[in-house]
């Protein structure tokens, strides 16, 4: 128990460590200005971000740039977002946001003392009070319980941790979206998750005419660094041209490079 209770604390010292690295706003955000030309060329609704980034950049950059998004959590409730996914995926006009890794401005809380074992999740991003201490609807204090982000950390744990709560949710919801979505592109990712990458090998085996476009300045480092049964099916695709990478940074494309590659 001792041991445990020593392993629990070290995870929890973890996640407020990378919070706090990662609580600093970008100096720029120019490499996203893809982003603003693939929504107005497709329209929000076709446009679906996932990321295992814990930072706020992309939803602080869509705010800046008046984009609306869902994140699935509901409007400011008492000056609190709690997790509504059911309510918040799926509305007009917004791009979809999945961040399956957690965020570090999502936190477990206790809702009220009525419900004391009906644990949410709420989120300072776009909140407007202290969740340490603020009034419910039903005029109850409630209280943050614990006082770390909900953020996954780790390499083969997190595959056991998609099936659970809100990160299930996430998992679930990206693997109904790529059912039907034909072009895949990948910015930043390593192929380091195991998970994920079950998920993405799946999805481009599993219909015709897919296209997964990999901006990597060092693909061929990545390929080295990640496992070799996951390098050797990512060969395989290219040599079935499912996979294109595009051996640039992402600041060095525009929309114009992306969609000159995908499946029309």
């Amino acid at each position: 128990l001792e041991y445990r209770n020593l392993l629990g604390n070290t995870l929890n010292c973890l996640k407020d460590l990378v919070a706090e690295m990662l609580r600093q706003r970008a100096d720029t955000t120019s490499h996203l200005t893809f982003l603003n030309e693939a929504i107005a060329d497709l329209q929000p609704d076709n446009v679906k971000v996932v990321t295992t980034n814990h930072d706020v950049m992309l939803e602080s950059y869509f705010r800046d740039s008046s984009i609306d998004f869902d994140d699935g959590f509901g409007d400011v409730t008492n000056g609190v977002r709690f997790w509504r996914p059911n309510e918040a995926f799926g509305r007009p006009a917004r791009v979809m946001l999945l961040k399956i890794h957690g965020s570090i401005s999502w936190f477990d809380m206790i809702p009220s003392q009525q419900r004391r074992f009906q644990w949410e999740v709420a989120t300072t991003f776009g909140s407007t009070v202290n969740l340490n201490h603020y009034t419910d609807a039903d005029g109850t204090t409630g209280t943050l319980q614990p006082l770390h982000p909900k953020i996954l950390l780790g390499t083969f744990n997190k595959i056991e941790t998609y099936t659970v709560g809100m990160f299930a949710d996430l998992f679930c919801r990206w693997r109904a979206l790529l059912r039907s979505t034909r072009n895949l592109l990948v910015c930043g990712y390593g192929f380091r998750d195991y998970g994920i990458n079950r998920l993405l090998v799946n999805w481009a085996w599993e219909g015709h005419e897919r296209r997964m476009i990999i901006v990597d300045p060092h693909y061929s480092v990545t390929l080295d660094k990640m496992s070799p049964g996951m390098s050797h099916r990512l060969i395989e695709l290219y040599e079935e041209k499912v996979v294109i990478p595009v051996q640039r940074g992402l600041e060095e494309i525009s929309w114009h490079d992306v969609k000159s590659r995908m499946i029309s």
